[in-house]
């Protein structure tokens, strides 16, 4: 799935789901290439940006099955939050207005930045490529709500048989939100993501990164409650595919070895 927009007056294509992709004849100056299997060849023209754990959960079975591989305490915590006053909506391009999306990429936007600002830093939701994405069909936007209000939010990569986490942000320092209520609603969000997926044809779920398999901090301790076994690593590369590709790269190469 290739998505190409103007950054910084470069052309920027993200070709997420990598592994699936051919490369070769693709018109842009900057190729970002997510997810590339490890024993796969480095691409012509590259440099190795990371390396990138993850989960993929697999959801080839029925909702009861799916259900039960869950822990004890995350069905509890799930059920629960069913019966308390909340609601997860998912918008895609086939149900959504152009104004429904607007605002709601508006809110979540809010949210998304709000919760780095809480936390003292400064970090932007990436709108443009929101709307790509979106357009094209090719993103779900969630909507969690607490008494009406959304309290958080979840954007989803989706390219069947495959969708990857995207954005995930939550209002959890919301003084007027219980924040147990918040947190088994989080859980729950994801449940109903799942769910949606698997009744369109998306049987793999890709969690987005964690930070560690051996000492995950605790975004990751959260995923690894849906997914303890199915551990994956790829590597993600920049590509250049024009002569202002290759001197963006050879900058970024520069300023490695500056760091360094």
């Amino acid at each position: 799935m290739l998505t190409t927009y103007r950054k910084h007056g470069i052309r920027l294509t993200h070709a997420y789901f990598a592994s699936n992709e051919d490369i070769s004849t693709v018109k842009t100056d900057v190729i970002f290439m997510h997810g590339v299997p490890l024993d796969a060849p480095a691409p012509k023209n590259s440099i190795l940006l990371n390396h990138q754990n993850t989960l993929i959960k697999n959801l080839n079975m029925t909702d009861e099955e799916l259900f039960a591989t869950f822990g004890k305490h995350l069905r509890s915590y799930i059920s629960r939050s069913e019966r308390e006053n909340t609601e997860v909506q998912i918008f895609h391009k086939n149900n959504t207005t152009p104004e429904q999306f607007k605002q709601i990429n508006d809110t979540a936007v809010y949210i998304y930045e709000k919760m780095f600002s809480d936390k003292g830093i400064s970090q932007r939701y990436n709108e443009k490529l929101a709307k790509l994405l979106f357009d094209t069909g090719n993103l779900i936007l969630v909507t969690a709500k607490i008494d009406g209000e959304i309290v958080g939010f979840n954007a989803v990569i989706i390219e069947a048989p495959n969708a990857r986490n995207w954005v995930c942000a939550f209002d959890f320092r919301n003084e007027e939100k219980d924040k147990q209520a918040l947190s088994r609603l989080h859980q729950n969000l994801h449940w109903k993501e799942m769910l949606w997926c698997k009744a369109n044809e998306i049987f793999y779920y890709d969690f987005g990164g964690i930070n560690s398999f051996d000492e995950p901090n605790g975004i990751a301790k959260f995923k690894l409650t849906f997914e303890k076994e199915n551990k994956v690593t790829y590597a993600n590369y920049l590509v250049a595919k024009s002569p202002i590709g290759k001197l963006a790269l050879t900058a970024l190469k520069l300023k490695r070895r500056l760091k360094g």
